[in-house]
């Protein structure tokens, strides 16, 4: 498994660019995270359609706020097998979350290494899960390649340039004596 291209190429490359990263987060709002923030942690009312709460606190910590953001956006984003990145989900996702805690330019400037960072965690999650401690779930063994196909995603100028515009409109809506 350590010869393995995912931890021989893949993998060494993008964990030093995030760490780099992950060094300028100390200066960034903190607060109680839950830490998986996917829809399938979501409750909704299925009524109304309208977001209640959260459930499975099993990843709890706390830590920069911008880790849930982004974790959040990487599971809603990008559809179910899909590297690529969802525009729409992403602007109403952002338009939902800016209504209640807009983020700070600090967080935007680190926003796409921290969706990079919650996607190589998870995509590390997967390939240790299926590939070295469950390794008789052959069916999941490459589970990992989706999530590593979309931080490639992140890594594309065009998505990035996009995400940017999005979260700088924003922040501009947020506080128009920046404009």
């Amino acid at each position: 498994t350590k010869s393995h291209p995912y931890f021989t190429e893949f993998y060494p490359t993008r964990l030093a660019a995030l760490i780099k990263a992950m060094t300028k987060s100390v200066d960034l709002p903190q607060g109680v995270l839950h830490g998986d923030p996917f829809l399938d942690n979501a409750l909704v009312d299925p009524k109304t359609g309208q977001f209640c709460g959260f459930v499975d606190f099993e990843d709890a910590t706390t830590g920069p706020l911008l880790f849930d953001v982004a974790c959040a956006v990487i599971g809603t984003c990008f559809p179910e097998g899909s590297s690529v990145f969802d525009m729409s989900r992403f602007q109403h996702l952002m338009v939902g979350y800016f209504g209640v805690r807009p983020l700070q330019s600090s967080e935007r400037h680190l926003f796409i290494q921290f969706c990079q960072l919650t996607l190589l965690c998870n995509c590390t999650w997967r390939f240790i899960n299926f590939n070295v401690d469950n390794r008789e779930v052959v069916e999941c063994r490459d589970r990992y390649r989706e999530l590593q196909d979309q931080i490639v995603a992140l890594e594309e100028s065009q998505t990035t340039l996009a995400i940017e515009k999005v979260l700088d409109e924003l922040s501009l809506v947020q506080n128009p004596q920046k404009r």
